[in-house]
């Protein structure tokens, strides 16, 4: 299978009070030539789909009309990021199933009803914390999904556990319920030690107690993360990248390259990282 991994789309974001619609409008039909032209099969959307809790009615209708375009011969994956409400972003899930668009707001996936197995790639199983898809060539991807952890979002209890040690418990469920050994990728959308910030991330923690060690990250053929915004690779022995917005939001970020991460994956690992 072809994956497309992009993250922090922040649609709605103003810079300077100055509209960044257009430019977002922009860059998602650029993302959506790209995947057509690479014939991708899956796309992951690292969370921070949109800037604020309460997005605009422009900003939704953007995203809606560029992900059902992205959609069109493929699935689109996405998990909440620490900028999206995650009750929001879900809210239209049984009408974006349809259109092979899957939402992940928090560890308990819902349990979907495929429809679309005469679509080129479908949602094959699902549950908590994971979803695996197949296309018709019959290559299957196990998906593990973590989307912005919080102890609100996931209804957890108070614990003695350190941050990393919790972080490291949700991540080891998303990835426990591949029994059949499929080839694996895991998503989230944190904070991983090493990762450099630049200006335009909000609410990330600089202290320590929110950044997760690397140890924290179960075997995966690939991580695909969110929320740091500069494109960076912070281990390429277990391929735990990220993405990077998809545009410059800050003036520190103005000779930054801005990109969207598409690789190979089979049985055999992963291959052709662009």
């Amino acid at each position: 299978m072809k994956i497309l991994h992009t993250s922090d789309w922040h649609i709605g974001k103003k810079t300077e009070n100055i509209e960044r619609l257009p430019e977002q409008a922009l860059v998602l039909d650029e993302i959506c030539r790209i995947a057509e032209a690479e014939a991708v099969d899956v796309v992951i959307v690292a969370g921070d789909v949109f800037d604020t809790y309460v997005p605009s009615a422009e900003a939704e209708e953007l995203f809606y009309d560029r992900v059902v375009k992205l959609a069109r011969d493929r699935a689109v994956v996405i998990i909440a990021g620490n900028h999206d409400d995650a009750t929001r972003l879900c809210a239209a899930a049984p009408l974006a199933n349809k259109h092979n668009v899957y939402f992940s707001g928090n560890i308990n996936f819902n349990r979907l009803t495929a429809e679309s197995k005469e679509k080129r790639v479908f949602l094959s199983e699902c549950g908590e914390g994971y979803a695996c898809f197949k296309n018709q060539d019959g290559e299957a991807v196990y998906f593990g999904l973590l989307p912005y952890p919080t102890e609100a979002r996931f209804n957890e209890k108070k614990s003695d556990l350190s941050h990393g040690e919790r972080i490291s418990a949700w991540l080891n469920k998303c990835m426990g319920e591949n029994a059949r050994n499929l080839p694996s990728v895991l998503v989230s959308h944190l904070f991983a030690m090493g990762g450099k910030t630049s200006e335009s991330e909000r609410e990330i923690t600089l202290g320590g107690s929110k950044i997760v060690p690397l140890e924290a990250f179960p075997e995966a053929m690939y991580v695909a993360l969110g929320h740091l915004h500069k494109r960076q690779v912070i281990s390429k022995s277990r391929n735990i990248i990220y993405s990077g917005s998809i545009l410059q939001y800050s003036f520190d970020e103005i000779n930054i390259d801005k990109s969207v991460t598409v690789f190979d994956i089979t049985e055999s690992g992963v291959s052709d990282i662009r």
